[in-house]
Formats: C-alpha cells, sequence, structure tokens
C-alpha cells in the first residue's frame, strides 16, 4: 500500500526530534520543511503567519500532498488565517510548542485548570522558563543576548560550533539570528538591567529530556539557570529553581499520522482524535484562536 504524501511544516525547536520519529519509523513519503524559531518572537505576528503561509504555497507548488501538517501551536496569533489549496492542513490544539514536547498529559493538565477556572496567572508553567535541545541549538534567550550585550559570547560559540563539528545531524544556529549582529555594547549595568526586565517574572528554569540531550545542552541549561537565579536573587530578593524532567513525543508523532484518524468531523476537529488536532480543508481558513479560549 502506498503511503500517503505528507508535507511538515515546523518550527526548529523541533527539528530533532521529528527527524528522530521520522527514521525510527521509516518514513519515506514526508517532507520535512524547518523554519527559524524566532519568528513567534516578532511584534506582529503576521510576519510569522507570512513565512509560514509562502512555505505553504512553496510545498503545494512543488507537490500534490494529501496533508500540510503544521508543528506549531497558536503562537500567539501567528498560524491564525493560515490555508492550503490542495492540501488538508493540520494543526494541533496547542497554544505553544511545550505540550508537543511533554506530551499529551501536560496539556491534558492544562485544560482541566482551563475548565475549572484557574487564573492563568496561577498556571505555574506561564512562569517558567523551558529549555530543550531545539531550544538551545536554534533557540535565543535572554541569557545569549546578555552574553552578546557583554561581548562575552566566544566561549559559546566555539562550544557550540565545536559540537556541531561533531553531529553532523545538529542544526546550531541561534546565533545567526540579526539581534546577535549590532555592534553597540552595554555596560554591565545596562545589560543586567535589561535582563533583569526580561526575567523578573519567572519562577523556575526547565530543562526538556527527549533523550537527545548532549552535555553541552545540561551545561548551558545550568550557566543560565546560575545566571537567572542570581541575577533574580540580587535585584528581586529570591531566586528560582531549576528542574530537569522527561518529556513525552507521543503527541507530536501523533500529529504526523492524521491518516490514521477517521475523516474530520463538525468544526474542523479530526474524530476520534479526542481533540488534539484540528483539520482544514483545501481553502479554508485556520481558526484555532476559538478551540483555545
Amino acid at each position: 500500500m502506498e503511503e500517503i504524501k505528507k508535507a511538515v511544516v515546523a518550527c526548529k525547536v523541533f527539528y530533532q526530534e521529528i527527524l528522530e520519529i521520522i527514521e525510527e519509523r521509516d518514513l519515506k513519503n514526508i517532507t520535512l520543511e524547518l523554519l527559524p524559531q524566532g519568528l513567534h518572537n516578532k511584534p506582529d505576528s503576521s510576519q510569522m503567519k507570512d513565512k509560514i503561509q509562502e512555505k505553504i504555497n512553496e510545498l503545494e507548488e512543488r507537490e500534490d500532498f494529501a496533508y500540510i501538517i503544521l508543528a506549531y501551536g497558536y503562537c500567539s496569533g501567528g498560524v491564525e488565517g493560515l490555508k492550503t489549496s490542495r492540501a488538508k492542513l493540520v494543526v494541533p490544539k496547542t497554544h505553544d510548542c511545550i505540550p508537543l514536547l511533554l506530551g499529551e498529559s501536560e496539556e491534558e493538565k492544562a485544560r482541566e485548570a482551563e475548565a475549572q477556572g484557574e487564573a492563568k496567572a496561577d498556571n505555574n508553567r506561564d512562569k517558567t522558563y523551558f529549555l530543550s535541545r531545539g531550544w538551545i541549538d536554534c533557540g535565543g534567550d535572554v541569557y545569549k543576548q546578555h552574553l552578546h550585550l557583554t561581548d562575552n559570547m566566544q566561549d559559546w560559540l566555539d562550544r557550540f560550533a565545536l559540537f556541531q563539528q561533531q553531529n553532523e545531524q545538529a542544526i546550531v544556529d541561534w546565533h545567526e539570528d540579526d539581534s546577535y549582529h549590532f555592534r553597540r555594547e552595554f555596560s554591565p549595568d545596562e545589560a543586567e538591567f535589561i535582563s533583569f526586565e526580561c526575567l523578573k517574572g519567572y519562577e523556575a528554569v526547565t530543562l526538556i529530556d527527549n533523550d537527545n540531550l548532549a552535555p553541552i545542552h545540561r551545561d548551558y541549561a545550568q550557566e543560565k539557570f546560575e545566571f537567572v537565579n542570581d541575577l533574580l536573587e540580587k535585584h528581586r530578593g529570591r531566586g528560582i529553581e531549576y528542574e530537569e524532567i522527561k518529556g513525552d513525543l507521543s503527541l507530536l508523532a501523533e500529529l504526523l499520522f492524521p491518516e490514521k484518524h477517521s475523516s474530520p468531523g463538525t468544526d474542523g476537529e479530526i474524530s476520534g482524535a479526542e481533540d488534539k488536532f484540528l483539520v482544514f480543508s483545501p481553502g479554508e481558513e485556520l481558526k484555532l484562536r476559538k478551540h483555545l479560549v
């Protein structure tokens, strides 16, 4: 039986996890397109939407796919309004990427909390600075920016360069973002103030382990934690917690197989998928926000 032709448009934060799923399941008829991790950080969410839509259009011009799958959450509206012309468009019902790295159980807990009317501010997940292999390899963060502002990046640039040389599959491109290439240097006090303003609401740094971490990832997460902890102890009087937790890729893996579910049900939901995913017909605009509020 011929395998259904699918394409996945994914944030680079998932690069290692998706590549491993494809390899483990020996998927031959799937096309993976990775986009920069920082698109959701732009003030105007339409920039992220435009980049993803451009990639969708490019894929459909190139081949006929049965499904185009988005490995994205809502991401502040960055996926709202996307559409395909021929393929079915599939998206997970998540606010962001964290449930796809932590697994179904974490997303269910979040939904239960929302259903019970718990205030979002009381959800400690919103006060946690999550890290994963993809976040560290491909994403910028406040600590990397602090190193850049104080001209102290070189050691980590050298370490990541060596890691990439020794790991052919690794994608390490966080330093290619434009924000790391302006020349102005800041005084230690200025850089500290900027970093504190960005971090003052956090209560924890959490490293997600999906069995793909190398020593460099744990080293970076620990050094980042120590920086944040010292900074917050100094300026707000208390530090933060650090933990490493096991992830679960079952939800991400299931996302890559929408054809295994029954036909689309009402209002875009995939019947039998337990409200985990939405599927949209060709020409239909993706509407995720109303399913999350």
